[in-house]
């Protein structure tokens, strides 16, 4: 399973990346046998305006 990892509008770290991709391998893992390829498309929805 390979598992692409895009982020709009705002730099992806490579500890987030990291996160995202052992979750996804976690929560998908008993799949993994029918998946060949999982997009993940991240956006910062809060903007410049921060986390609140």
């Amino acid at each position: 399973m390979t598992i692409t990892i895009y982020a709009r509008e705002f730099n992806l770290t490579g500890g987030t990346h990291d996160q995202v991709h052992r979750r996804l391998r976690t929560a998908l893992g008993r799949f993994s046998h029918k998946l060949t390829h999982v997009v993940v498309r991240l956006t910062d929805v809060n903007g410049p305006r921060g986390s609140r």
